[in-house]
């Protein structure tokens, strides 16, 4: 018996897209939905102030995800009898957030096997604080490496509604930001870890909080040189670090 070994694929950044929300639309919260952030709240042993929700403004995550969706040419209203958008469609979604969505029974996974092209697989990665969307990128790079997804997209979530208690800033605003990764495209995604930190290990090189050096890097995918991005995630531990080159 002869067995054929799987010939890796080098993934690539193809896309990105970043979004930013100013404002929020009126969501209408409910005592039920107070209740269950409470609920997680205390499971989390979290003391964050609910205000915000409380008065029934905000951007929920699932609002958020259609917006970078939609932008990207990924949403199921674009696709034609074979599923696939204009882009065309995404096998799986991994979606990096940390903070409490403000709309909690709107199951943003769910939703997103729905309007995404494809009916991809979705799952999150949460509770990792800011090594979560380099969680998030190595999973997604795995998949399409490995071709055991042929296109994945990654998204990247955080608002200022429920604030967490990790000691981080709350950001100043609302940003989602999407990557989508394939074959192909104009970056190879060369490099990305996730590991204990060390004395060693480098210093934080992403100086802009949040999200901010992610959207930065959606937006400047076709510049000709080489893409570093490292983190030292404080609350636990971990040394992060992402590179990527034409």
């Amino acid at each position: 018996m002869t067995t054929t070994a799987t010939v890796e694929v080098v993934p690539h950044l193809e896309c990105g897209l970043a979004v930013g929300f100013s404002g929020g639309r009126r969501y209408p919260v409910v005592a039920a939905q107070i209740q269950a952030l409470e609920a997680s709240r205390r499971v989390y042993r979290q003391t964050c102030d609910v205000s915000q929700v409380d008065s029934g403004w905000g951007n929920p995550y699932r609002t958020m995800a259609e917006s970078v969706v939609a932008g990207l040419g990924l949403s199921r209203d674009n696709a034609g009898r074979d599923g696939a958008g204009r882009d065309g469609a995404v096998d799986v979604v991994v979606v990096a957030y940390d903070g409490m969505d403000c709309g909690p029974w709107e199951h943003l996974g769910c939703r997103l096997t729905e309007v995404v092209a494809g009916r991809p697989r979705a799952f999150a990665v949460s509770g990792q604080g800011t090594a979560g969307p380099f969680t998030a990128m190595r999973i997604a790079s795995i998949l399409v490496r490995s071709r055991a997804a042929g296109r994945a997209l990654v998204l990247m979530l955080e608002h200022r509604q429920v604030p967490i208690d990790t000691g981080a800033p709350t950001p100043a605003h609302d940003t989602a930001v999407g990557f989508v990764l394939g074959p192909s495209g104009p970056v190879r995604l060369t490099h990305v870890e996730v590991t204990a930190a060390t004395k060693d290990s480098g210093d934080d090189n992403s100086a802009a909080s949040g999200l901010a050096a992610w959207a930065a890097l959606a937006s400047s995918l076709h510049r000709s040189t080489e893409v570093v991005l490292t983190q030292r995630e404080p609350v636990f531990g971990y040394s992060c670090e992402l590179r990527a080159a034409p």
